[in-house]
């Protein structure tokens, strides 16, 4: 809502009194949403540390487009997909570690797997999508604008 300034300051109160994984996230995320890569960078590191099983910080710091992990994160990063298998964020980091690294058969092979384990998670039915464009097309003629047009103002 544009107050991301006074948000900082909530999040920075609520870690020192409640310092979990998922406070350090979200904070992480409004210090990445005001540009501030290092103290965004720093705060998905802090969630590691204390959840290093936390595939959301591994692709929050993926999603920077400019972080590049290390060896130890890539090991850490493989080990937790070979185990877990199920979580897509984890393969999204793994798929731009990999690019980092040039390494783009092995990279594509984790996005294709992660964006498979995401669409497991999604209910979407095309036939029902259809019908409601169809609908929408018959309701939301040239005629219905022209006679709600003042709804708007």
């Amino acid at each position: 809502m544009g107050r991301t300034a006074e948000a900082i300051g909530f999040m920075q109160q609520l870690v020192s009194e409640r310092p979990d994984a998922e406070v350090w996230l979200v904070y992480g995320n409004l210090h990445r949403e005001i540009g501030d890569q290092a103290s965004a960078i720093e705060c998905f590191r802090k969630a590691i540390d204390l959840l290093p099983d936390s595939g959301e910080a591994y692709w929050a710091l993926a999603n920077l487009k400019t972080y590049r992990f290390s060896d130890q994160d890539l090991e850490a990063m493989c080990t937790m997909s070979a185990r877990r298998g199920g979580d897509a964020s984890i393969e999204f980091a793994l798929g731009k570690a990999l690019e980092d690294r040039g390494l783009y058969a092995e990279s594509f092979a984790h996005y294709r797997r992660g964006n498979e384990q995401y669409r497991a998670t999604i209910e979407y039915y095309a036939e029902d999508a259809s019908a409601f464009v169809q609908r929408s097309k018959v309701t939301f003629t040239p005629a219905f604008f022209c006679a709600t047009r003042w709804l708007g103002q």
